[in-house]
């Protein structure tokens, strides 16, 4: 080990995924109480395969021989599309992807024990510095900490952050707690609203059905671009969603779609790791809004359920609008906070390495984004 004044630092191996021991990897996170999905070789393997420019790099400290935290940090050219417009900017190749190129992760570093020790965060950002260094990064785009329990983790993590010249933006999650409440008081959670839409999904004849198949996963792409088509967001191809079919395991990763008279009505997907349960990628299809179809409604609850089930310490509706521009986003809102969840605040990190290179992608974004 290595000490900096009154800091003793844990030994830090840092690899790629091709000399990885992915199975000790997944197995630490898969017994953290902050362990999330975004933090396991399948995230990795996952980023490379659906980004030509993605790299995922695996840093992991050691004490006294043992495993005292880990931290998947992924290196991309987050700001392809900006480069890849008509005209001069569209001719510029894949230069940018070279000189702008990040690094960024959800839900890490995860450190061993209920209170993580500075000096294993001290020897992760070290790394994170030295990787930045070596990739020629210049930032640290964004650095998403573990949410889950975040009261217990945000001394340690500002503290040592800060220290390291991390900046933060104030963001928020919609949580709910699962773990010790039975099934009715989840229910009970729930507001008005959200019962009756249930009930009337269920007598709509709704199924919830776990995407197993090619036929799924089109599905669920088609759902994905109707509710994108209707929102003005881009969406990536199919290929996307069928790599994650291929990648990730069901224990780790799922996608659950819904199905009425024959038609697909919702699909949503689900992070887990250690009774950590995070949604993602939800859409509903232009049929269920024609026709007021609830299965979206009826896919939170299953969740719910299936969470209870499971033993779930949490469900994670993955953000939440602090402060709302407009009503799609006080919508948004809104029904995230149906389902009996609380609003939970938490520090992302950021930190800038290259200063004139962040003041161009910044002018870019303005101009092209």
């Amino acid at each position: 080990m290595s000490s900096a004044g009154s800091e003793t630092r844990a030994d830090l191996t840092a690899c790629r995924l091709e000399s990885l021991d992915s199975h000790s990897w997944d197995a630490f996170a898969a017994v953290n109480e902050h362990g999330a999905y975004a933090q396991t070789s399948f995230y990795g393997r996952f980023e490379e395969a659906v980004n030509e420019y993605a790299a995922a790099h695996f840093l992991s400290a050691r004490q006294d021989g043992q495993t005292t935290g880990q931290l998947l940090a992924i290196e991309k050219f987050d700001y392809e599309l900006l480069f890849q417009r008509p005209g001069i900017i569209g001719r510029l190749g894949a230069w940018p992807a070279a000189l702008f190129r990040s690094l960024s992760w959800n839900y890490g570093p995860l450190c061993s024990g209920p209170h993580p020790r500075t000096d294993t965060l001290a020897s992760l950002l070290a790394g994170v510095d030295a990787l930045a260094r070596e990739r020629n990064a210049f930032m640290v785009r964004h650095a998403l900490p573990p949410v889950h329990g975040w009261d217990s983790l945000a001394g340690d993590y500002r503290e040592t952050f800060g220290r390291f010249g991390y900046r933060t933006r104030r963001k928020a999650t919609v949580l709910l707690n699962v773990a010790g409440r039975s099934l009715d008081e989840l229910w009970d959670g729930l507001d008005k609203d959200s019962r009756r839409v249930v009930r009337k999904a269920r007598k709509q004849g709704v199924e919830v059905v776990e995407a197993a198949s090619g036929e799924h996963i089109e599905a669920f792409h088609r759902i994905r671009l109707e509710t994108a088509r209707r929102n003005n967001f881009r969406l990536p191809d199919k290929s996307h969603f069928e790599e994650i079919r291929r990648i990730f395991p069901p224990d780790v990763y799922r996608i659950l779609l819904t199905r009425h008279e024959g038609n697909w009505v919702s699909g949503q997907g689900l992070g887990v790791s250690n009774g950590n349960l995070i949604l993602g990628g939800v859409g509903y299809s232009d049929y269920a809004r024609e026709n007021r179809i609830y299965g979206n409604d009826l896919m939170q609850w299953h969740v719910i359920e299936w969470a209870h089930g499971q033993g779930a310490r949490v469900v994670d509706w993955v953000g939440y609008f602090l402060e709302p521009r407009n009503e799609g986003e006080k919508g948004v809102n809104h029904f995230k906070l149906k389902w009996g969840g609380e609003v939970v605040e938490y520090d992302e990190f950021y930190k800038v390495y290259g200063p004139l290179r962040h003041g161009a992608v910044q002018l870019a974004r303005k101009l092209f984004g």
